[in-house]
This record gives C-alpha cells, sequence and structure tokens, in this order.
C-alpha cells in the first residue's frame, strides 16, 4: 500500500506485488488496520510514521515489523521485530525496545536481481587497471553539482576510464556534454533495475545510503562520497570494517585536494579493490533476504 510513482510500480510489478493506491504518501495508521487483520504479517518502512501511528496500530492488536532508520520512536511492546540495514544498528540503540532485531550483512534485504551479479563478481578477478566506473550519487534530485564535481575529478585522474553517470539531472549533464566535449562519459536516467548497470562495472562510486549495501552485497568495490551527514556516520563504520572506500562528505568543497587523492588510490591500488571485494563476499551472506524472511514467519507463527 502506498502512492506509488513509475519507478516503484515497475520495480514492484517485476515482483509480484499487489498495489494498493491510497491518497496520502503513504496509508494511514486506519487504512492499515482496515485492510488487515490481527494475525497477518505486517511490515511497515519508517517514513513519515510517528508515535501516533505506532499507538494507533498497536490498540487494533497489530505488532507489525518495522523498518528502522533513525532513533526517534518508541517501539516498546508495539512492534513483532525491528529490521536496519545498517550493519549493527549503529548509534540507535534498538535493543531497549526488548523486541528482535534483525540488522546489517545477515539479514539484508536485496533486489533477487543481485545475486547474478554477485554471482558473476565472485567468479571474475578483479580488473586492473579500472576500465569501467559507475557513478550513482542518488535517485533524487539536487546532486548536479556534486556529480559533476566528480566527473571532473575523473576526467583528469582517470581519463581512459569508461565513465557511467545515472543521474536524474540528464538534460543538464547532456548540456554540459555538448559545451564541454573533452569530458567523455554516458550519462543514464535511474532505473529499478540496478543490478544491470553494476553486473560489468569494475568500481562503483556511490551515496552514503542502500545502493553501498548493495554493492557490498554483490562483492563489488565502491568509493562512497555521503551526502548528508547521518550517511557519513554509516559510510565511516562501513568503510571501518573494509567494506567500501571512503570520499567523505559531499557537500564538504574545500577537500578537492583530499578527495583527488582518496579517488586515485581505489583506482590505482588494485590491493584495495580486491580487499573490500573479498571482505564483502566474507560479510554478506547470499541468502540474506530469505534468511530474514524465514525468520519473519518463524516470530509470526509464534505471535499467533
Amino acid at each position: 500500500m502506498g502512492d506509488f510513482g513509475a519507478f516503484a510500480q515497475d520495480m514492484l510489478g517485476t515482483y509480484g506485488f499487489e498495489m494498493i493506491a491510497c491518497a496520502e504518501d503513504q496509508p494511514t495508521a486506519q487504512a492499515l488496520i482496515n485492510r488487515t487483520q490481527a494475525d497477518d504479517l505486517l511490515i511497515i518502512d519508517h517514513y513519515g510514521i510517528n508515535d501516533d501511528f505506532l499507538q494507533t496500530i498497536s490498540d487494533a492488536n497489530r505488532r507489525p515489523v518495522y523498518f528502522v532508520d533513525e532513533d526517534r520512536l518508541d517501539y516498546h511492546q508495539k512492534a513483532l521485530a525491528l529490521i536496519s540495514i545498517r550493519l549493527s544498528g549503529q548509534e540507535m540503540d534498538l535493543e531497549r525496545f526488548a523486541v528482535p532485531l534483525f540488522s546489517g550483512a545477515e539479514f539484508l534485504v536485496v533486489n533477487p536481481d543481485f545475486r547474478s551479479v554477485r554471482q558473476h563478481h565472485a567468479e571474475q578477478p578483479i580488473t586492473h587497471p579500472v576500465q569501467r566506473v559507475t557513478v550513482f550519487l542518488s535517485g533524487t534530485q539536487g546532486q548536479l553539482d556534486h556529480e559533476r564535481r566528480l566527473i571532473n575529478m575523473l576526467d583528469r585522474v582517470a581519463p581512459q576510464t569508461h565513465i557511467t553517470l545515472i543521474t536524474s539531472h540528464l538534460d543538464a549533464h547532456h548540456g554540459w556534454m555538448r559545451q564541454n566535449p573533452q569530458s567523455v562519459f554516458r550519462a543514464q536516467a535511474p532505473t529499478p533495475h540496478m543490478a544491470r548497470h553494476l553486473e560489468h562495472t569494475d568500481l562503483l562510486i556511490c551515496g552514503g545510503g542502500l545502493l553501498k549495501y548493495e554493492a557490498a552485497f554483490c562483492g563489488i568495490p565502491s568509493a562512497i562520497c555521503s551526502l548528508v551527514e547521518l550517511q557519513h556516520k554509516d559510510t565511516l563504520e562501513f568503510c571501518a570494517r573494509g567494506l567500501a572506500w571512503d570520499l567523505g562528505l559531499a557537500a564538504d568543497t574545500t577537500s578537492n585536494h583530499d578527495l583527488e587523492h582518496r579517488l586515485t588510490r581505489i583506482l590505482t591500488e588494485q590491493h584495495l579493490r580486491e580487499e573490500i571485494s573479498e571482505r564483502c563476499h566474507l560479510i554478506f551472506r547470499e541468502d540474506s533476504t530469505n534468511h530474514l524472511a524465514s525468520e519473519l514467519v518463524r516470530l509470526s507463527a509464534v505471535q499467533d
């Protein structure tokens, strides 16, 4: 249930979801109650919900599973379980709610398309020198300046590399390419089928969101240019565990020299990319989504 745009409809339709539209950006608590029974397994994302929402759902004898990305709501006795994509639900102290917590690599929810990408990269040696770079900071607007900064830097430090930029600013970049023919890269619009872009990339440069986890699941070396402070905190722990390479915070335009140095290292030092790929394959389990689904079904059965 939700207010789904074309992007979401394409992805959800591909995997057989029934989509129930609602007038609001998301279903109200009452709309969910009207559509469900007390023993249904109900999974709710965290965007836009508040404590009143949780209480209304709880008063109707529903115990949903909640995806959690911020520590701002009281889930005590109101949730069947909590899911956090972060490696350990860090900084959120979610254990205090005394409900099962599923977080990190063992329970990562990934698009089924990424399984074949993971297999492909597991069977291929790390390419050196890097031949194909994919840049995708965010599927939303507002990243044009950050994208151009990275593309200009890649032009300088890796001029022979094939660069694919996935961007919501397609027209602006096409205009830029016409005015700057020396800057050679391919620009494409975001798609629900990201696996196709990642199967043959040697290095992913991404923002600090979910895509870094999907790249790690696939064993793809990635360099992360975080877009906001909260992402950067998550990125620092991610990189401290050897799962990616940190390029810093995108908004910090005062450190071009440091960004260029770090970008050059991940592009030129093969052992860094090999260590990241090996670590990712070691930490992220191939059946993480099925593992999570099995645990949720088991919990739901116990609740019944």
